[in-house]
């Protein structure tokens, strides 16, 4: 029988990359590939293994995905994780001044943070926010996105839990959210999890702490990406 080639794809850049060479076959095998014509060189040409796609990412995954803070850093990972979904379209470009303080969105104040959703080393989502004046709340949830194949595996959730804590963590109770008014599954997301409308696109948590003792954390959405990440 031949060689089992092993094949492999580029961890940091998801590229395919080629078959190792089997070792050179013994002399009767060799005998039997010359005569079936199977054979034809000890050294196979270069196997190129197509682009995997985020569904195929996510069936090869043992479900496992991890959660850590972020920072300016994780930009061109955070952006390359939305890059191939075009109904979201890309990334915020202001987003790695707005992690360093620099991009400011109305009434936001210094301190803010961010968080990555990671399977198998990949960044597969992230959500963001910041201590506001605005609409009367104390913080804000500036960005959320997750990629389609991780979506309704509660991973928007658990993001937005770590951003709770967050907020928590430094007295910010009433939080607010601006909501993308056309994706038909980011209102019920939010309202499902605590927020009530404060404007039709405006949804507003009285303490967002409840957010961390919601048994609907499991649940997910289609797609809510914020008005600002369109």
């Amino acid at each position: 029988m031949p060689h089992n080639i092993s094949l492999g794809t580029d961890g940091a850049a998801n590229r395919p990359i080629a078959a190792r060479a089997p070792p050179w076959p013994p002399a009767a095998q060799l005998k039997r590939y010359r005569a079936t014509r199977v054979f034809r060189d000890a050294r196979p040409s270069r196997i190129q293994l197509p682009r995997r796609d985020h569904m195929s990412l996510a069936q090869s995954m043992s479900g496992d995905v991890q959660y850590r803070e972020a920072s300016s850093r994780d930009v061109p990972a955070m952006e390359r994780c939305r890059a191939t979904d075009r109904a979201a379209g890309p990334a915020d470009e202001r987003m790695a001044a707005y992690l360093d303080g620099k991009h400011h969105p109305q009434q936001a104040l210094a301190p803010r943070t961010a968080f990555v959703a990671l399977a198998e080393g990949k960044m597969v989502g992230y959500i963001a926010g910041h201590a506001t004046t605005r609409h009367g709340c104390a913080g804000e949830v500036q960005y959320l996105y997750v990629a389609p194949a991780f979506r309704r595996r509660g991973v928007a959730g658990t993001l937005l839990r770590c951003l709770a804590e967050w907020f928590k963590g430094r007295g910010i109770h009433r939080t607010c959210v601006n909501v993308d008014v056309e994706s038909p599954g980011a209102a019920p997301f939010y309202r499902q999890l605590g927020a009530v409308p404060l404007s039709r696109s405006w949804y507003v948590w009285e303490d967002i702490g409840d957010v961390l003792a919601s048994d609907k954390l499991r649940s997910d959405i289609t797609r809510a990406p914020h008005a600002n990440e369109r």
